[in-house]
């Protein structure tokens, strides 16, 4: 299988051990003027450019490296940093750096929770070029395999009817590329494409907490020449913006909130995209207690409405809130004034900064649910209720 997470986690990563930033260092035994694919280096000439080759500045491909800081002077010759070898690098190169595939990518024809390991997949492909190489593959086999499919420019990567949730997967691919840890010999990457739901997975956790990475701020980067070189020519959006992004492209298509799972502890992160409409005031509620189950077959407490729920332009007097399961669960329980402990039980969630944040705090923020002690949030006698507004919402449900 490919990436399978059950193998121990290397215990000295070589982004994390190396002085500076892994990416950035130089590959002293190879020549910078035969390193490189011409077709990769071309390819992202035309981008970075906008124009083609006869339109150009008349500099060699090796120039133009060097001016991107992408092959650098050692010991009296040019020679490339790590970084170039993953983005442009010929497989031979690659592979000297990188003795694993860059990424592999699985279309399960289930549901997630009908897929195990022993069933087999209905198209697959591992990637073991450089990463020009490995975006234009996955982002042809993806267009391949949407529900219209569409044919790609590979040159200019410009199509005027692209898919409708191509901003989440192009966003997701590129910080899979950008943020994996190449230092890890022993873990491949992986998408898998299930009827339901996209599983983005990577060796690599990300530094900043699950909340920094929906804000819109600088965060630091495992990777930042891979990432730079990505955002020069379009791929992603600026630094910092890429998660909210995938965010705000989902939630546009009406589905719930996608997953994060952050695992420090092993030293992997995961983004998985559920095709799962975001439930409505009038809308039939599915069972509350269901957990996600995580990629290994366990379940989890991790919640399937992670992210950015409701927001203040989303509910007026007269139109409804747009609800997930648990905050529905919330509104709910709060006829009566409810302890958070309270709420959590109700909501099924055991972490307390999770609930707060993704759950309850965007009710407060609209006005749906208020405190009982406003001027002490974090009073040990708080509690929660709802407001008039709340209230009408939920009569929406009795009388629909």
């Amino acid at each position: 299988m490919i990436g399978d997470q059950g193998t121990r986690r290397i215990e000295v990563r070589g982004s994390d051990a190396a002085e500076g930033r892994y990416d950035s260092r130089i590959v002293d035994r190879l020549d910078a003027h035969e390193f490189f694919d011409p077709g990769s280096v071309r390819w992202y000439r035309s981008i970075f450019f906008d124009r083609p080759p006869e339109r150009q500045p008349g500099v060699t491909d090796v120039e133009f490296l060097r001016e991107q800081g992408f092959v650098v002077e050692c010991d009296d010759r040019l020679a490339p940093t790590r970084a170039a070898v993953l983005i442009f690098g010929q497989p031979r190169y690659l592979r000297r750096i990188l003795p694993r595939p860059v990424i592999g990518c699985e279309f399960i024809g289930a549901g997630f929770h009908e897929w195990s390991s022993d069933r087999h997949w209905v198209d697959r492909i591992v990637v073991e070029e450089n990463l020009i190489e490995a975006w234009l593959i996955l982002s042809e086999r993806y267009l391949r395999h949407a529900e219209r499919p569409f044919s790609l420019d590979r040159q200019t990567m410009r199509r005027n009817h692209l898919p409708a949730d191509y901003e989440s997967f192009r966003e997701a691919v590129i910080n899979q590329l950008t943020h994996q840890d190449y230092g890890d010999h022993g873990r491949t990457a992986f998408i898998r494409f299930y009827r339901d739901r996209t599983v983005f997975w990577n060796p690599g956790d990300a530094p900043a907490s699950t909340d920094d990475l929906l804000d819109p701020t600088a965060k630091e980067v495992r990777n930042p020449m891979i990432a730079g070189a990505f955002r020069r020519i379009g791929l992603s959006e600026q630094a910092g913006v890429g998660m909210r992004a995938i965010f705000r492209n989902w939630r546009s298509l009406g589905h719930v909130p996608p997953i994060i799972r952050n695992d420090k502890a092993q030293g992997t992160f995961e983004l998985a995209l559920v095709r799962e409409e975001m439930l409505s005031a009038g809308a039939t509620e599915p069972d509350t207690g269901r957990s996600s189950r995580a990629e290994g077959g366990a379940d989890t407490d991790t919640d399937s409405d992670h992210g950015d729920q409701v927001g203040p332009d989303m509910v007026t007097d007269q139109v409804p809130l747009r609800l997930t399961t648990r905050q529905r669960a919330i509104v709910n329980a709060c006829d009566v004034p409810r302890s958070l402990v309270e709420l959590m039980e109700r909501a099924n969630v055991s972490h307390r900064s999770h609930f707060r944040t993704r759950h309850l705090k965007p009710l407060l923020q609209v006005g749906a649910v208020r405190m009982t002690n406003p001027g002490n949030p974090r009073a040990s006698n708080q509690k929660y209720v709802l407001t008039e507004a709340g209230a009408g919402v939920k009569a929406t449900w009795v009388t629909a």
